[in-house]
């Protein structure tokens, strides 16, 4: 069970890390636009920084969480900034 739930989060991550590209692609295509990415609690923290710098560097501007859709609360201590 537990190696299904990791083949499963890893497809869902690839998913929103497509998403994410898309939406820097369209941002860039359409300059009126302001793209913001989403992202995933659990993804590692290094996983989080890097697809933080990948997007910024393509563009993004922003991030979205939907924390009920996404199952976390918003203060969830995995998306605190690393000191």
């Amino acid at each position: 069970r537990e190696q299904e739930e990791q083949h499963i989060r890893r497809e869902m991550i690839g998913r929103l890390q497509r998403r994410n590209e898309w939406t820097c692609e369209v941002a860039r295509a359409y300059p009126r636009l302001v793209a913001f990415i989403g992202l995933d609690p659990s993804m590692s923290g290094g996983e989080l920084v890097a697809e933080i710098d990948r997007r910024v560097s393509e563009g993004a501007r922003g991030t979205k969480l939907h924390p009920p859709n996404q199952r976390f609360y918003p203060n969830d201590p995995r998306l605190r900034a690393a000191n």
